[in-house]
């Protein structure tokens, strides 16, 4: 949508010519106090650069501006009327610009670069030094390849000082919309400038006169009454702008889109002169806060309107007559451009040279010497490189984590928008420092990404029991390995034992001791599983030697039964401490088939005749 434009222009210039006694005039251009233009006197100020804010909603003004007059635009003529001096070129019409997508601010740094882009008459905020100035500074060892106090723009302003807790401290996000509409702009020309207006001449003058223990507090006095810069160039004109905060959170869920449709309808109600106090449906689908007038402790909305009067609708905004227009975009001079032959040719008596040499530093160190005063966290943002004040993570796709050594910040992308958890998992972003992911895992799977399915007997059990209704017309000798590659291919951090062995009942005939699933009588067959996690502690070989032939020795011809012979073979392998599973004893002529991974016994042995088998797992289930 291109904004709409309005536009009439022409340029009036007059020049002063030699002053003759007036004849008597009564007119309104007569009047000494006369305006050529509305508000064209306004402009004629300083501006201190650290306490303005052209988006204010605090005050009826921009808080930049200063008391002092620095310039006198008019003069009076022969005739006794009084027109605007050849210095002050102005060039009239009405150009609006009333649709634009959002300006979406994270960082301090960036609120000050957008609220002084959307205010600059130019490529940039302030010009830089006129030759001259910049040629003295170096004499007396002053950098001057920046514009002096550019990088603290605004750092004095209530709204920058709200902005700059919200950003850092709460990492929350601001949105600008604003519509504008410009009727005329003024430029002082920097090689035939309007005179001095008397005060600043008496400021000049305090300067010159200034003993040398008295300068700083002279220059102070004189920094406060007249700013630290004039207006070189001004668009007056009207603005209505809404400022809107928003969670990370709030923002996070939210779209362009959305936040688009917000501040176009909280502006279009701003301009009608009903937004306070009412709220906006496609505003309410965005904010969480139970109060809508307010987020994280802040509030919610700010509105800036200078220059104009409510109206219906934006349209009816734009054509109204702007009686009395507000500077809504500059051109920033220094204050120090002004201490040249061009501006001083008129007061010889004022050694702006000398003047320069002693002001210029304290000048430049101004932020620093009164940042405590001017309540300014920072005068040299760079050195801050943290998160809310100039990180460049990228709004809802990053969160933004101040180094450890409290030297720079880290960008952390979110993981789970990659989906790592797997088989069910549920996935939880952890966006601090170590800026990882933690999988919550259904239950029978474990691992960094759910990966590692974990015995639960009852899962297990469901399973074996699938297997064997499905394969009970197998015989044991080929269940035993279908079941026992079914388990090692489904659970790849486990071994397993299966034994696998005719229906038979009664603790004479079979018995085992441990942690183990056990059928019996089911699906034509017993069946007994147990298994061990591979990261278990074994014995080494030598050692399952020792061990398996000392529950042989235990076992042989201790006992017919086979409940009192498992229970011995528990105790004598349970005593050489390595982990155990279970102990498994079948009297032959039951079927038994085992098969099985990992570190198990099997042996045969003989009581009173009778032969049978004990078989013995190691490792922790």
């Amino acid at each position: 949508m291109f904004p709409l434009m309005l536009s009439l222009m022409f340029m009036l210039v007059e020049r002063p010519s030699s002053t003759i006694a007036a004849p008597y005039c009564k007119a309104e251009w007569c009047n000494p106090n006369h305006e050529p233009y509305p508000n064209i006197g306004s402009i004629m100020t300083g501006y201190n650069i650290l306490q303005g804010n052209p988006f204010t909603s605090s005050a009826l003004h921009d808080p930049g501006f200063s008391t002092g007059y620095i310039f006198v635009p008019t003069y009076k003529t022969s005739s006794g009327a009084y027109a605007l001096h050849g210095g002050v070129t102005v060039r009239q019409g009405v150009q609006c610009s009333l649709s634009s997508s959002s300006d979406i601010i994270t960082t301090v740094e960036d609120y000050a670069k957008k609220i002084g882009a959307k205010s600059s008459q130019g490529s940039s905020f302030t010009s830089n030094l006129q030759f001259e100035v910049s040629a003295e500074l170096k004499g007396v060892g002053v950098k001057t390849t920046i514009p002096p106090l550019i990088e603290s723009a605004f750092s004095s302003s209530k709204e920058y000082k709200n902005n700059e807790i919200f950003f850092i401290q709460k990492r929350g996000v601001l949105t600008v919309h604003d519509a504008t509409c410009a009727t005329y702009t003024v430029r002082i020309s920097p090689f035939d400038p309007p005179p001095f207006a008397d005060g600043f001449v008496n400021g000049l003058i305090k300067l010159n006169n200034s003993i040398e223990s008295k300068r700083e507090l002279v220059a102070n006095d004189f920094i406060r009454e007249f700013g630290t810069h004039y207006l070189l160039q001004t668009t007056m004109g009207a603005r209505t702008a809404v400022s809107r905060r928003y969670s990370q959170d709030e923002f996070k869920k939210s779209t362009d889109d959305q936040i688009q449709k917000c501040n176009e309808d909280r502006l279009k109600l701003t301009i009608a002169g009903i937004g306070n106090g009412r709220t906006s449906q496609s505003c309410k689908d965005i904010d969480n806060a139970a109060s809508s007038n307010t987020v994280d402790g802040f509030e919610r909305e700010s509105v800036t309107s200078y220059g104009s009067k409510p109206a219906a609708d934006l349209v009816s905004w734009s054509q109204q007559n702007f009686e009395s227009p507000s500077p809504i975009k500059m051109e920033l001079s220094s204050l120090l451009n002004l201490f040249t032959a061009d501006h001083m040719n008129k007061h010889p008596s004022i050694n702006y040279k000398a003047i320069l040499k002693w002001f210029g530093p304290l000048y430049y160190n101004y932020c620093e010497k009164n940042k405590v005063e001017l309540g300014i966290k920072s005068c040299d943002p760079q050195t801050q490189n943290s998160c809310g004040w100039n990180d460049n993570c990228i709004p809802r796709q990053q969160v933004c984590n101040n180094n450890p050594n409290k030297i720079g910040f880290t960008c952390c992308t979110p993981k789970c928008q990659l989906l790592p958890c797997k088989n069910g998992g549920t996935c939880k972003d952890i966006t601090d420092i170590t800026c990882t992911y933690q999988c919550s895992c259904p239950r029978g799977w474990q691992g960094t990404t759910c990966e590692e399915k974990v015995v639960f007997d009852d899962i297990l059990r469901a399973e074996v029991e699938r297997q064997m209704m499905l394969n009970s017309a197998k015989t044991n000798d080929e269940f035993r390995d279908i079941l026992h590659r079914y388990l090692t291919g489904l659970y790849s951090n486990y071994f397993f034992t299966v034994n696998a062995y005719d229906e038979v009942i009664g603790s004479e005939a079979h018995s085992v001791i441990g942690t183990y699933v056990q059928f019996i009588k089911t699906h034509k067959r017993n069946l007994v599983v147990g298994w061990a996690k591979k990261n278990s502690v074994f014995p080494p070989t030598a050692k399952l030697n020792e061990i398996s032939a000392a529950v042989h020795r235990s076992v042989n011809g201790f006992n017919k039964e086979a409940k009192a012979s498992a229970e011995k073979a528990w105790g004598v392998a349970n005593s050489f401490k390595f982990p155990l599973v279970m102990t498994h004893v079948v009297r032959f002529g039951c079927g038994l088939r085992s098969k099985f991974s990992g570190v198990t016994s099997f042996q045969n042995f003989t009581v009173g005749g009778h032969d049978s088998s004990v078989v013995v797992m190691f490792g922790s289930p």
